[in-house]
């Protein structure tokens, strides 16, 4: 053991290990995801010389510059993380899945398939040195953010007279003015989006809120007529101006949102420089403004969420059991369920959460408030209001690809028992041509298709998911390319992905204006200036580093690095609020579409949040009553 520990000693001292790390590294980020030809892969020496060479090719002075620069970092941060006392295990861990699910995303992304990692046994080698190399890179940087986040939190805070202003001015009437900060920023878009962008399932809703098709419980009920009475309402004002009234909604219920949220870091004494750089994401970034100017359930959903989140914080980490927020509580969970279905899962586990770890008979009477509205007006819309019964297939989404992608590429090996199986679910004929990688929609399409049945009996989902496990174990692979291909837009930051990302820009669809009939006209009355404003949205989105807030799969990584320090620090409260965001994440994997950023909306509004709250100085609070 001890000449194990001089050897490796010897090393540090004379660099080789910080040589080899960047190495390592540099081959990782500048691998070509292709095979090489079966004639190079007899021989792993010979195929590891035939992926290292990218170091010295074409790209050798970029790939030189980025290693010389990395040995220098690894060599310089060493100490740093050496000499502090940190649990390094959890970041290491966090590290591990989110450097496997890297290789993976990019080999699906660039290839179509996992045969960069499942080729051939000299393949899966290689594969495991490009995710060592992103290994070791993330692992130190989420080191370094854990230890530079002790540092500023210890930091005393430098007299400044400028943010002693701000904190002034922001000391009386705090979240009407952060509010009117928001909504003055967001008003270009207001305007130049005027009187609003209807999206895809706000048509959906409007047409079934209108009679021009029978309710569903594929929408939540109560969204549909929420949304379907303000533009009844705002019909008074004018055809065009139907919809501006849920637009002027949506801006006044996100800026609150996001206000209350930035007020609540404000009371815990966040520094006004961090007050300050998370105002303006929410108030500058075009992400925000676009989707408050959206007709859609999602534009509020994420505000309820983030509201929740807080609550769940003022619960749980500072234990206040005061009326507010109790109330807050009680109506941010229920309204969750009424804009997602998903919501009532997700409020029930975290109130059940709360009630495990405060045991307060508020908890449980919150929770049993919470159920029973759910409970009591699912009954009472579906019976009174002739709601039709939802499809299962909503949920089905990973199973479905599956399945279909087993049949593309497996057709001859399926059995007439398991072609029968699956026929009683999906149209089997049809998978093979209607399957998409990034969406299930086409898939899911063909559940209950004529003449199949609309609602199989729970022998035929039985049948159909032995059948489901019996392909999965034949041939993994397929199933992991499956959920891999319909998922990893959703952490894996990439350039080509911004074509899922689906930022809305029109103010009617004319293909849906022509598919459903909507009785209501709405046009942009300033075309030319929303064409400006995408420009604007354009720029920052190539921003260097801002830009890549875009992007979907960023919070995901902010997440992975948020969870290893709540790990590392051993913050058990934000850990709890954390699952719930995890919770959430399941939904997002599970939705019909890779990487659309809609879905991500709840979290891109709650991780920064939570980012933010590690940036707090542990201090016991007396709760406000």
């Amino acid at each position: 053991m001890k000449k194990i520990k001089k050897m490796y000693s010897f090393l540090f001292q004379k660099n080789i290990i910080f040589l080899f790390q960047a190495l390592i590294t540099v081959n990782a980020l500048s691998t070509h995801y292709t095979v090489p030809k079966a004639s190079m892969t007899n021989n792993i020496i010979v195929s590891s010389i035939y992926r290292l060479k990218s170091v010295v090719n074409m790209y050798g002075v970029k790939n030189t510059i980025i290693f010389i620069a990395l040995f220098f970092f690894y060599k310089k941060t060493y100490k740093t993380i050496k000499n502090i006392e940190l649990s390094k295990i959890p970041s290491l861990i966090i590290s591990i899945v989110l450097s496997i699910l890297n290789v993976m995303a990019i080999s699906m992304e660039q290839m179509k398939n996992l045969n960069f990692i499942f080729q051939n046994k000299f393949q899966f080698l290689y594969s495991l040195i490009v995710i060592l190399g992103y290994l070791i890179l993330i692992n130190r940087l989420f080191n370094i953010g854990i230890i530079e986040i002790n540092k500023f939190k210890d930091k005393k805070i430098i007299s400044n007279s400028k943010f002693n202003k701000i904190g002034d001015f922001l000391n009386s009437n705090t979240i009407i003015k952060f509010m009117a900060i928001i909504i003055v920023c967001w008003m270009p878009y207001i305007i130049a989006r005027f009187p609003g962008v209807i999206g895809a399932d706000a048509f959906f809703q409007l047409n079934q809120y209108f009679k021009g098709a029978p309710l569903t419980s594929h929408f939540p009920v109560f969204s549909t007529f929420f949304v379907g009475t303000l533009v009844r309402i705002g019909k008074i004002f004018g055809e065009n101006n139907s919809i501006f009234l849920v637009t002027v909604i949506n801006v006044l219920f996100n800026s609150f949102s996001f206000a209350y949220a930035i007020n609540y870091l404000r009371k815990k004494e966040l520094k006004v420089s961090l007050q300050l750089i998370i105002l303006g994401f929410f108030s500058i970034f075009p992400l925000w403004p676009y989707w408050a100017t959206r007709i859609n359930k999602d534009s509020l959903y994420f505000a309820i969420f983030l509201l929740f989140v807080v609550f769940l914080c003022r619960k749980i980490r500072d234990k206040d059991n005061s009326i507010k927020v109790n109330i807050g509580l009680c109506i941010s969970s229920i309204s969750l369920g009424m804009f997602r279905n998903e919501g009532v899962i997700i409020a029930l586990i975290a109130l059940v959460i709360v009630l495990a770890i405060n045991r307060k008979k508020t908890d449980l009477i919150i929770l049993v408030v919470n159920f029973g509205i759910s409970v009591v007006l699912l009954l009472f819309i579906t019976s009174n209001l002739g709601v039709e019964k939802g499809s299962k297939n909503e949920m089905m989404t990973i199973p479905f690809q599956c399945t279909a992608r087993y049949v593309k590429q497996y057709k001859n090996e399926v059995t007439p028992r398991e072609k029968k199986a699956i026929g009683k679910i999906l149209n089997y004929e049809k998978l093979e041509t209607l399957y998409k990688p990034h969406i299930s929609d086409p898939i899911k399409g063909t559940a209950g298709s004529k003449p199949y049945n609309p609602f199989p009996s729970s022998k035929e989902w039985e049948d159909y998911f032995t059948t489901w496990f019996r392909m999965g174990i034949k041939h993994p692979r397929v199933y992991l390319e499956a959920i891999v291909a319909q998922t990893h837009g959703y952490y894996l930051v990439y350039d080509k992905l911004f074509s899922y990302a689906g930022w809305p820009e029109r103010s009617i669809n004319p293909n849906l204006k022509k598919w459903y009939n909507i009785s209501f006209e709405s046009q942009l009355i300033f075309p030319r200036m929303n064409l400006f404003i995408n420009s604007i949205k354009n720029v920052f989105l190539r921003l260097p580093i801002i830009g890549l807030l875009g992007n979907q799969a960023v919070y995901f990584w902010i997440f992975g690095f948020a969870i290893s320090y709540i790990l590392s620090m051993k913050k058990w409260t934000e850990l709890i609020v954390s699952i719930i965001v995890c919770f959430q994440y399941g939904t997002v994997f599970l939705s019909p579409i890779d990487g659309s950023y809609r879905y991500v909306l709840p979290l891109a509004a709650v991780i920064p949040f939570l980012l933010f709250l590690l940036f707090l100085k542990e201090k016991k609070e007396k709760p406000n009553e």
